[in-house]
């Protein structure tokens, strides 16, 4: 069972923060390719290439790793994909150091290229883990694997969250690269050595994921019969001081529901999403 109470990620045991593999040129350019895929399945790697200013096959020979990516490459795919200062600056060293490890030391003196030790203090997410955290379908998926006749295919998979064939190819390659669901005797199942930890999420990743099932919930309006759903809601006035033991009565409520009820034989996946919020605008007088 997999809890999806965000802002969490989950991280490995050892210090609550994701093992992250090594970061090249070619995954970064993946990664934006198959989020763009993740938003809609139709987009291939021709209108790729074609946002990048490059033919598809010159785009297909990086991502193969069999054409260098020149510093001029570099500055239009940093444009195309609006990276900011930091991140290009990241990026170029990236093809820097990649062109040295195959040609020898090569340094373009225009590129001020920082040492990567000094923020090794940093703490940062890759984008697997950004990705994970903000698309719902991943957490719907680790949740199916707890319903009964569960296959680990992708039509399967697909028709039982309404997901297209390549979005949830690429849902399920992610989360078996990060380890969150392995394999016994040819069956999947989640992982167990994996935890929450709410530290350094990417507030963008949240309100993503939110906004998703935020989405999910007002389709489900019109879609889905009243037995099948429950949508309730009040309006209070409040003491501003007294939230976070608001807060945290419902994250006991969350937990509670879900020990409760998630567990025996299981058929369909929910989300229940909590929304507390103001109402209220403009300043009022700390002093009433």
């Amino acid at each position: 069972m997999f809890q999806n109470f965000l802002p969490v990620v989950f991280g490995a045991k050892q210090d609550g923060f994701m093992q992250t593999a090594k970061e090249t040129v070619q995954s970064i350019i993946m990664e934006e390719f198959e989020r763009r895929v993740r938003v809609n399945p139709r987009y291939s790697l021709r209108a790729f290439s074609a946002s990048l200013g490059m033919s598809s096959g010159a785009l297909s020979e990086i991502l193969r790793n069999v054409r260098p990516v020149s510093l001029k490459t570099a500055a239009k795919i940093s444009k195309s994909l609006g990276f900011n200062a930091a991140e290009t600056k990241h990026f170029y060293r990236l093809v820097e150091s990649e062109k040295s490890r195959a040609f020898g030391t090569i340094k373009d003196p225009k590129v001020d290229f920082q040492d990567p030790s000094a923020d090794a203090k940093q703490k940062k997410l890759d984008e697997d883990t950004f990705h994970l955290i903000s698309d719902w379908s991943h957490f719907a998926i680790l949740n199916l694997l707890d319903c009964e006749g569960f296959v680990w295919e992708a039509n399967y998979i697909s028709k039982r969250l309404g997901l297209s064939q390549t979005q949830a190819k690429l849902a399920m390659n992610l989360l078996t690269r990060l380890g969150l669901v392995k394999f016994k005797a040819g069956k999947a199942y989640g992982a167990e050595d994996y935890l929450l930890s709410p530290s350094g999420i990417p507030s963008a990743a949240v309100r993503e994921y939110h906004k998703q099932i935020l989405d999910k919930a007002k389709l489900s309006l019109d879609l889905q019969s009243l037995d099948k759903r429950e949508m309730n809601g009040v309006g209070f006035a409040v003491d501003p001081k007294k939230l976070p033991q608001i807060k945290r009565e419902i994250s006991e409520f969350l937990d509670e529901l879900v020990s409760r009820y998630s567990k025996g034989k299981r058929h369909e996946v929910y989300f229940l999403e909590t929304a507390l919020f103001q109402i209220t605008e403009g300043e009022r007088d700390e002093n009433k």
